[in-house]
């Protein structure tokens, strides 16, 4: 077989698994990011927590409060939202401070 017949199908069966593996493992991943009720636990219950996380996209993706539960020995919640900037971070601040004094 020529090198340049085995560099494409290697690329093309690579392609086919990796799009047919992605779905499981990105819905494992990711289960508890793609919970869009997360911040129901901010503005709405009154469960006390000592480490509270805001931030964008890469603190709501790359903050997993279980480990840092784990680790700590603290109880945290990660109030990350998608795409937020500084006025979404300071209004889920006040809203999280209105429900838990």
């Amino acid at each position: 077989m020529q090198p340049i017949i085995r560099i494409i199908a290697v690329l093309i069966t690579t392609g086919i698994a990796g799009f047919f593996l992605s779905t499981p493992l990105n819905t494992v991943l990711f289960k508890y990011h793609q919970d869009s009720k997360h911040l129901v636990e901010i503005y709405e219950k009154a469960t006390s927590y000592d480490m509270l996380f805001l931030g964008a996209s890469r603190t709501h993706r790359s903050i997993y409060p279980k480990i840092i539960d784990s680790l700590c020995r603290v109880n945290s919640y990660n109030g990350g939202v998608e795409g937020g900037g500084m006025n979404d971070f300071m209004l889920t601040l006040e809203g999280y401070l209105a429900n838990h004094p």
